[in-house]
């Protein structure tokens, strides 16, 4: 049966989350290196490996905010779903009316029959 730890996911949520503040912070690191670098001679193949590696960070950052995103996204259509189903079970209850059963005397019906 398929089951979900929705803390867990909430727990993954909150990582991802937090990784893509600190995959910020260092881009913005990286950019104040990258303009230091540049007014310094002789760094241009170094300031060209830092941008390329700061795309590659961006990159990596937009990834993770869309994976955030999603397991958000799953979790909210999950628990949606889950509480859909338990309301549906809950008001699906089916309660029948309280019939009456008598006895029946089958040798008196059997004495009508010997009779005619």
């Amino acid at each position: 049966m398929f089951n979900v730890i929705a803390e867990q996911m909430v727990h993954e949520c909150n990582h991802m989350e937090r990784e893509t503040l600190e995959l910020s912070a260092k881009g913005i690191e990286l950019d104040e290196a990258i303009s230091a670098l540049k007014s310094l001679s002789a760094m241009g193949e170094a300031v060209t490996r830092l941008e390329h590696l700061r795309v590659q960070m961006d990159t990596e950052d937009m990834i993770l905010r869309q994976m955030a995103q999603v397991l958000n996204k799953a979790l909210l259509y999950y628990m949606n779903c889950e509480n859909r189903v338990c309301n549906n079970a809950e008001q699906s209850v089916v309660t029948y009316a309280q019939r009456k059963t008598g006895l029946n005397r089958f040798s008196a019906i059997a004495d009508i029959l010997g009779g005619i």
